[in-house]
């Protein structure tokens, strides 16, 4: 009799202490290392996404000509995902745009650059925001 229950005991895997362990201790391991790329990936796109997002806000109250660099906003679409990639190049290109069109050298004052019309340029920066949030 304590044959046969010695041998359902060994047969039943569930009630094995050690599978339950080892499966629960890979499984654990696996979530760990998951956020654990998250959150480095997170970190790292808050890091350039910040610059950036206060530079576009200050330009938002005041567009001036030098206040983001095109490199600090190109290096975000690296850690965009697939899917917003090709709307925020299309964001990304109409924000340049919107820069160079509407750019006016005044002869008058010497070399200050100025803006013809600055709606376009606040338009292209609202849509270029929410690309920019905080994960």
């Amino acid at each position: 009799m304590f044959d046969y229950i010695r041998i359902q005991y060994l047969a039943h895997p569930l009630t094995s202490g050690g599978l339950v362990f080892v499966a629960g201790a890979m499984f654990g391991a696996f979530l760990n290392y998951f956020y654990g790329v998250r959150l480095a990936r997170r970190t790292e796109f808050n890091s350039l996404a910040d610059p950036a997002r206060g530079a576009l806000r200050k330009e938002l109250e005041n567009p001036s000509p030098f206040a983001i660099a095109p490199v600090e906003l190109d290096a975000i679409v690296d850690h965009l995902s697939f899917y917003k990639r090709s709307s925020y190049n299309v964001a990304l290109e109409r924000y340049k745009e919107a820069h160079t069109q509407n750019w006016v050298h005044d002869e008058m004052y010497g070399p200050v650059a100025t803006y013809s019309r600055i709606d376009h340029i606040e338009a292209a920066i609202r849509v270029l925001l929410p690309y920019l949030k905080r994960r």
